[in-house]
């Protein structure tokens, strides 16, 4: 209510197509799927929590696919906003595809770690990227989603 009568404070147009234009950006803005996720990984659920989930997602970045499949070549490994991009991706996915759990089999890199499973590899700017999970990551994302409705219920 409050954060609402001071978004429509702000609005200064007439028109009622536009105010009402500017008043749902407004609420996208604050509430939009997008702005809500990335609140909840950066904001809600307790930093060691986000660390943590972030170190169960491995991202091998290649200049392109051949270099992925050369021994000689390592690729480099992504940051966590790529991680976060990832998860972002992982949660549209299961909302509006159907977004399968399992790892793909018969397709592990050679230099792969173990404790890890090989999940895609797509194609991100003209980049190759290796997407990996360690084997709790499933169980361990929903133990952090529950973490996170536990925090905003505090609140």
């Amino acid at each position: 209510m409050q954060e609402r009568n001071f978004v429509i404070s702000k609005i200064k147009e007439k028109d009622k197509m536009k105010f009402s234009e500017q008043l749902y950006l407004a609420y996208q803005e604050i509430y939009g799927v997008k702005n809500s996720f990335y609140r909840f990984i950066r904001d809600i659920i307790p930093s060691e929590i986000r660390t943590n989930l972030l170190s169960k997602i491995k991202i091998i970045i290649y200049n392109d696919y051949a270099e992925s499949l050369t021994e000689k070549y390592n690729g480099r490994e992504a940051v966590g906003l790529d991680k976060e991009s990832y998860l972002y991706g992982i949660r549209n996915d299961y909302t509006h595809n159907t977004y399968g759990t399992g790892p793909i089999f018969g397709f592990e890199p050679k230099n792969s770690r173990k404790g890890w499973h090989m999940r895609e590899s797509v194609y991100v700017k003209k980049e190759c990227h290796l997407i990996s999970t360690s084997n709790d990551f499933e169980e361990y994302l929903k133990e952090v989603v529950l973490i996170g409705i536990a925090e905003i219920t505090k609140k």
